[in-house]
């Protein structure tokens, strides 16, 4: 609820949200206090947010780019016609995921259709698993998985390769599998 009111406070100025944030007037705004500006301004200037998980990230040192808990907004951060992608390797994500046997999210929403659709077919041959995000906030934004599955079929994705289309079985065993980071 926080981050909504956070969102809809910015939303109603006239100004670039992202202006708020490299000026470091965001925690200056009524009912966002220090914690809240931080974590907006990091969503704002990454495009990800990292959730807190006990066990996970505990350690003094910062390993969060070790530990993907959460990652909101899409990998590459993109917003089409909007803002580019981040200057990210994504075959290295995609290798990495691999490696870990973590599946990626295929962000559905119009705005977003990330990942790029030329990436799935490489997270196919590499054995990741895609998972369809159709980012609703709202009920009405669950009809985004339909666009999600059209990026993921233009990518030459099948069922088969689609971590929403698992069974109880199959989802079970691919949590099994996951490697510890």
């Amino acid at each position: 609820m926080a981050y909504s009111n956070t969102a809809r406070a910015i939303e109603i100025l006239e100004e670039d949200g992202g202006a708020l944030v490299r000026e470091g007037r965001l925690k200056k705004m009524r009912g966002i206090g220090e914690a809240l500006a931080r974590h907006t301004a990091k969503l704002v200037t990454t495009g990800r947010l990292q959730l807190y998980v006990p066990g996970r990230n505990d350690s003094k040192s910062d390993q969060s780019h070790k530990k993907p808990v959460c990652d909101h907004s899409g990998p590459s951060g993109r917003l089409l016609l909007a803002r580019e992608p981040y200057a990210i390797d994504m075959k290295r994500i995609i290798d990495e995921a691999s490696r870990s046997g973590v599946a990626i999210e295929l962000n559905a929403h119009p705005y977003r259709l990330d990942i790029d659709w030329r990436l799935c077919k490489y997270a196919k041959e590499k054995g990741v698993k895609i998972a369809i995000n159709p980012d609703a906030h709202e009920e009405e934004g669950l009809k985004h998985t339909y666009y999600g599955v059209g990026i993921g079929r233009k990518g030459w994705l099948e069922p088969g390769d689609i971590l929403n289309a698992m069974d109880f079985g199959e989802m079970k065993t691919f949590l099994e599998r996951r490697k510890p980071f």
